[in-house]
């Protein structure tokens, strides 16, 4: 059985820090690694923030394991849509002549998306080993 703890403490803190380093991050000019990673992190505290409405709750293995794959699996495909999303707010915003991520860029993001999401699957596994063999 896995049971899911309460919502921890320092999410609400992490939330906010992020989204005001998102804020400072809107001002220089483009990182693409620093935004692949500020998407990720999107994802990921969504996902937190989703996961921890199921608090309390008992789940057995045949729920929980695939479950936790598919959360990861999850987690990588939004964080694909999430860095997409971010490249194309800061380009509308910078309104520039030369976008800050070309349309070539931003289509190389999304075609990452089975990858990506393979990869937060993979991890979900690792997860379920780590936690199985407790």
């Amino acid at each position: 059985m896995l049971t899911i703890p309460r919502r921890p403490r320092w999410l609400p803190a992490i939330t906010v820090l992020y989204g005001v380093f998102l804020f400072f991050w809107l001002a220089p000019e483009d990182s693409l690694w620093l935004v692949a990673v500020l998407g990720w992190l999107l994802a990921l505290i969504a996902a937190l923030h989703l996961i921890s409405r199921l608090a309390g709750r008992a789940f057995a293995p045949k729920h929980w394991i695939p479950g936790a794959i598919a959360a990861g699996a999850l987690i990588g495909a939004g964080a694909s849509f999430a860095t997409t999303l971010l490249m194309l707010m800061k380009s509308a915003l910078h309104q520039s002549a030369f976008s800050d991520y070309p349309l070539p860029l931003l289509v190389g993001i999304v075609e990452r998306l089975p990858a990506w999401s393979l990869a937060g699957g993979l991890v979900g596994v690792g997860f379920v080993i780590l936690r199985y063999r407790r």
